[in-house]
Parts: structure tokens; sequence; C-alpha cells
């Protein structure tokens, strides 16, 4: 079981690159989830919540997985230093 609090796994996620698309119903920011968690949390593969997101170290890894996914366009975003109210940014990595 993989169980960190949500400050330690958004530590874990800055400085690493996430796969990232658009939901089609809405708009809002899509994030691929990362398998450890995915028994835990859903049986879906997209989070709106950066925690759950897989981070990558490399952005090519990064790369790799956003170009075999078929639909919705995803890109490759960097995760970002969060700040004291858990908020995070997100920069467009690819």
């Amino acid at each position: 079981m993989y169980e960190l609090s949500i400050d330690e796994r958004m530590e874990e996620l800055v400085g690493q690159f996430v796969v990232v698309t658009k939901s089609r119903k809405d708009g809002q920011l899509l994030f691929y989830i990362d398998k450890k968690l995915r028994g835990t949390i859903t049986s879906k593969w997209w989070s709106i919540f950066v925690e759950n997101a897989k981070g990558f170290a490399s952005l090519e890894d990064a790369i790799k997985l956003a170009k075999s996914l078929k639909y919705n366009n995803p890109n490759v975003y960097k995760v970002v230093d969060p700040n004291y109210d858990h908020d995070y940014d997100i920069k467009r990595a690819f």
C-alpha cells in the first residue's frame, strides 16, 4: 500500500514531469494517475488532483507516455514548488 500525506506526495512531485490533458466535458486539467495509487483511489486513469499524478524524473519518459496516449492531446508539464496554501504551479514542458 502506498500511503503518503498530500504534503509528502506534493514534495515528491516537485521538479518532476506529469502528463496532463483537458477534460472534454468542462476543460478542467486532468492528471495521469500513478499506478501505485490507482488501486486505492479509483479504477480510472485520470484525476483532477495533482497529488495523484504519476511523476517522471525525465522529460523523455513523460513524453513517451504522452505520445502513447490516443485521445485528448495529452501534454507534459513540470510541477513547480508549491506554496504554503497547498497550491501548485505547473509549467508546460512539451
